[in-house]
This record gives structure tokens, C-alpha cells and sequence, in this order.
């Protein structure tokens, strides 16, 4: 995943950057900012909506044992969990290329090294704790030859 982050991050730098076009919206003016919350929501309430793994384990355990309400509380509020960590993460990402925005101003230029320099460390720390994790997990050596 932090390679193709990164083939991304790099195909963006070398199109020109992410504010190639005229865009005609002052830097500091959010444009349309009820939309955006609405998709941030939105995005928020189909993750809480969509049960993760260990919440099925959970219920079936809970089945298992004849205690089907408290399985079905233990699901709630990991949905909703889901959900607020959701839509923390989406509005951090939101306010920080707001603030890069406002923090540039009408500098597209600054913006977008800004933006690629970032883009290309965080995609390079996923890639390299993902080889990390691989090459750690037991059984892997076997089929390294160094």
C-alpha cells in the first residue's frame, strides 16, 4: 500500500502538483463547508454502519453463551467507535489542507511542495513499516535466501 501511496505522491509532483488549474476560490474562503462536513458524516456513519471482524466474533461468542443483548450492546458501541474515530481522522485531514491552504495563501507553488513532500513521507513511514512487519513475521525466513 505505501508504494502505490507513493507511485501516487510522485505522479502528482511530476503532473505539476495538486492546484495545477485557475481556481478562482480565495485560499482563505472554504469552499462550500456544509458539504463537506455532510460528506465527512456521511463517511463517518456507513463505517459505523459496516461491522468489523471482531465485532462479529464478538456477537457469535456472545450467541454462543445465550447473552445476545450484551453481544448486540458490545456491537453498538463498537460501531459507534468506529464511527467518532472516523470522523476525527476525516476532520483532522479536512482542517490540516484548509490550514495548508490558508498557511501558503496564493502561493500555489509553496502549496504544493508542501503537499508532495508530505504526501511522499507518509506514503515512504507506510511502506517501510509494512516491509518492516513482513519481514519480521515468523515463517518468512524460510523462504528469504541472503
Amino acid at each position: 500500500m505505501g508504494v502505490v501511496l507513493l507511485i501516487k505522491a510522485l505522479r502528482d509532483v511530476f503532473r505539476g502538483g495538486l492546484l495545477t488549474a485557475c481556481s478562482c476560490v480565495e485560499p482563505t474562503a472554504d469552499p462550500d463547508d456544509a458539504a463537506q462536513i455532510r460528506k465527512v458524516l456521511t463517511v463517518s456513519f456507513v463505517t459505523g454502519l459496516i461491522p468489523c471482524p471482531g465485532a462479529a466474533v464478538i456477537l457469535a461468542f456472545a450467541i454462543g453463551q445465550d447473552i445476545f443483548w450484551a453481544g448486540m450492546g458490545a456491537l453498538v458501541v463498537m460501531a459507534i467507535g468506529m464511527g467518532v474515530t472516523t470522523t476525527l481522522f476525516a476532520w483532522v485531514a479536512v482542517s490540516a489542507r484548509g490550514l495548508t491552504l490558508r498557511m501558503t495563501g496564493s502561493n500555489r507553488k509553496l502549496f504544493n511542495w508542501m503537499y508532495a513532500g508530505l504526501s511522499i513521507c507518509g506514503a515512504l513511514v507506510i511502506a517501510v513499516f509494512g516491509a518492516a512487519l513482513f519481514l519480521s513475521s515468523p515463517g518468512i525466513h524460510q523462504y528469504l535466501v541472503w
